[in-house]
C-alpha cells in the first residue's frame, strides 16, 4: 500500500476504501459508463468528438493520450467496462451558493456522468457531491517567478564598495582637502609671508585636485612652497593607488559577473519586491492561499485582471508572477495557468513556497457502485510503478520542453560565445556621472560669470 494511499485514508477518514482482499479485480461485466473529460495537458488528450470505447478500438494514432487518460483506458480493460466520452462546457464547473453546476463536477453531482478526470483537486466542497478514487499524485500551488539574476542599473558603478566605505572615503577627501588648504596657508603666512598665495589656499581648488589625485588623473609638481603639504600629497597618492586599484578590480568583477539578486522563494518575497499576479478570471483564492497568513492576504490584493495580450508584456517588465501548480510526486513538472512565451521561460523559475497542496485523482458520482473497483485498480497501477512510468513518458512526449530547462535551479554563467562584452547597461552609471559633472560645471561657470558682473 502506497504512502499516499495511507495518508489519503487518514485525511479523509475513510475506513473501507476497498472490498475484502481478492486475487483478481472486480468485473463490471461490460457496463457502459458516461465519462467526462477535456483536453488538459498533460493529463488528457484526444477527447474531441465524444468517442466511445467501440470507436476507440479503431484509433491507432495515439491521440487518446495523457497520464489520467492512459490510467482510465487501462482500468476499462482490467475492470471490463465500456465507456462514452463527453466534453462538458465549463471545464470543471462552477460552485455557487453551495451548489455545483456545469463542467465535470456539475455532471457528477447531477448524475449525468459516472466518471470524470482532468487533474481534479480533492477538496471538501467537491467531496460532498462526488467520490474520489485514491490519489495518484499531489499538486503544489505556487508561482513562476523571475530567476535571481542580475539587474544592471546606473548604481552598478557604486555597488563595488560598501556604503560605509563610500562615506569614509568622502570624509577622507574632505579632510585631506582641508589639511592641504590649512597647511599651505600656514606655511606661507609663517615662513614665507612675502610669497603670493598658492592655489591650494583656495578650498575649492584643493578639493578638486584631491579628487583628481584620487582618480589617478592628476599629479602636482613638488613645489617647495608647499612645505609640509608635500607629505600630505605623497601619502594621499599612496592611499589613492590602493583604493583605486581595489575599486577597479571590484568594478570589473561586478560589471562582467555581478552577484545575483536575492531569490524570490516565498509570497513574502513577492510582496516585498512589489510583484503582482493576475489571470483572465478571478480564481478561488480561498483554497489557493492561506487566509491566516498576512503575507498571503497582502498578495491576494495584488491580483489584476489580464487579457490575452498582457502576459508576455508583464513578464518582460519583470514584476509579474505567473500562478500555476507543480506535480509533487514523480517527474517534476510545472503547469502554468497563463501563456508564457518560449523566450520567457529561460528567465523564470518555480518559487519554492507552496501556498497549498492538494491530492489529485479521478472522480466518480457520489456513492458510486464503481468506487471500490476503481480504487483497487488504481492502487495496483500505482504500486506496480505504472503511473510513474506513464507520467514520465507522457511528459517526454507531450510536455513543454522549456519547463525542464526552467526547473534547473543552477545555470552556467559561462558564455560559450566568448568573453562578455560590456554594454551600455553595464556602463550607464559612468555616463550619468559625466552628465551630472558637466551639468554642475556649467552651473558653476554661469554663477561665477554672474558674480563677476555684479562686482
Amino acid at each position: 500500500m502506497s504512502a499516499m494511499y495511507r495518508y489519503f485514508k487518514e485525511v479523509t477518514s475513510e475506513i473501507d476504501l476497498l472490498p475484502v482482499k481478492t486475487t483478481s479485480l472486480p468485473d463490471l461485466m461490460g457496463r457502459t459508463l458516461q465519462v467526462g473529460t477535456f483536453v488538459c495537458a498533460p493529463f488528457s488528450f484526444g477527447t474531441a468528438g465524444n468517442v466511445s470505447s467501440a470507436e476507440a478500438e479503431a484509433i491507432t494514432d495515439g491521440s487518446l493520450d495523457g497520464i489520467e487518460m492512459l490510467a482510465f483506458l487501462e482500468l476499462s480493460k482490467r475492470l471490463n467496462f465500456t465507456w462514452k466520452l463527453h466534453e462538458p462546457s465549463g471545464n470543471w464547473g462552477h460552485f455557487n451558493n453551495g451548489t455545483w453546476s456545469g463542467g465535470l463536477i456539475g455532471g457528477l453531482a447531477s448524475g449525468a456522468l459516472d466518471v470524470a478526470f482532468c487533474t481534479l483537486w480533492i477538496t471538501e466542497e467537491q467531496m460532498t457531491v462526488m467520490d474520489y478514487v485514491v490519489p495518484w499524485n499531489q499538486i503544489c500551488n505556487t508561482f513562476l517567478v523571475p530567476r535571481s539574476g542580475v539587474t544592471l542599473t546606473w548604481r552598478s558603478v557604486f555597488l563595488t564598495l560598501d556604503g560605509k566605505v563610500w562615506a569614509v572615503l568622502g570624509l577622507s577627501v574632505l579632510a585631506t582637502s582641508l589639511a592641504l588648504f590649512i597647511l599651505t596657508h600656514l606655511h606661507r603666512v609663517t615662513l614665507q609671508p612675502l610669497v603670493k598665495p598658492h592655489k591650494y589656499e583656495r578650498l575649492d581648488t584643493s578639493f578638486v585636485e584631491v579628487v583628481g589625485m584620487l582618480a589617478l588623473a592628476y599629479s602636482p609638481s613638488p613645489e617647495r612652497i608647499l612645505g609640509p603639504s608635500r607629505y600630505v600629497i605623497c601619502w594621499w597618492f599612496v592611499f589613492a593607488m590602493l583604493v583605486t586599484t581595489a575599486y577597479s578590480c571590484g568594478l570589473a568583477s561586478r560589471l562582467t559577473l555581478p552577484q545575483n539578486n536575492p531569490p524570490l522563494d516565498s509570497v513574502k518575497d513577492l510582496v516585498e519586491a512589489g510583484f503582482h499576479w493576475g489571470h483572465t478570471y478571478c480564481p478561488t483564492v480561498d483554497i489557493i492561499f492561506d487566509k491566516n497568513n498576512p503575507w498571503h492576504e497582502k498578495f491576494i490584493e495584488r491580483f489584476v485582471i489580464l487579457d490575452d495580450t498582457d502576459h508576455s508584456y508583464l513578464l518582460k517588465r519583470g514584476k509579474h508572477a505567473v500562478f500555476g501548480y507543480k506535480l509533487d510526486v514523480g517527474t517534476n513538472y510545472f503547469l502554468e495557468t497563463e501563456r508564457v512565451e518560449a523566450d520567457d521561460w529561460e528567465s523564470m523559475r518555480v518559487m519554492k513556497e507552496c501556498m497549498s497542496r492538494f491530492f489529485i485523482s479521478l472522480g466518480l458520482a457520489k456513492d458510486s457502485p464503481y468506487t471500490a473497483a476503481f480504487n483497487e485498480g488504481l492502487i495496483r497501477l500505482e504500486e506496480a510503478g505504472i503511473m510513474d512510468k506513464w507520467q514520465r513518458d507522457v511528459l517526454l512526449r507531450r510536455g513543454n520542453r522549456n519547463i525542464s530547462f526552467m526547473l534547473q535551479e543552477k545555470r552556467s554563467v559561462i558564455d560559450s560565445a566568448g568573453p562578455l562584452k560590456l554594454s551600455m547597461a553595464n556602463l550607464q552609471g559612468a555616463f550619468i556621472i559625466l552628465i551630472l559633472g558637466n551639468t554642475v560645471a556649467t552651473f558653476i561657470f554661469i554663477s561665477e560669470g554672474a558674480m563677476n558682473k555684479l562686482y
